[in-house]
């Protein structure tokens, strides 16, 4: 299946930031396992999840939804 993963950290501070590397990391051993194939990672680094219309790497990831470029997201 092709897939798509979201990250998110709220802040810059360097422990957020290793907690997205972290999650970065996670998909990719996630797809290992799986078997799927991970078409594009998104990640909004130091933006609060209060507002979606902030988060540009999910504004995109919901566009390419959109156009069918991947059949599932997980987060």
């Amino acid at each position: 299946m092709n897939i798509a993963a979201y990250c998110r950290v709220s802040t810059d501070k360097e422990d957020q930031l290793n907690s997205l590397e972290t999650q970065k990391e996670f998909f990719l051993e996630y797809t290992k396992r799986t078997g799927d194939n991970l078409i594009k990672l998104y990640a909004d680094k130091g933006i609060s999840g209060t507002k979606i219309k902030n988060r540009k790497e999910f504004q995109r990831m919901l566009a390419d939804a959109e156009k069918g470029l991947f059949e599932m997201v997980v987060v």
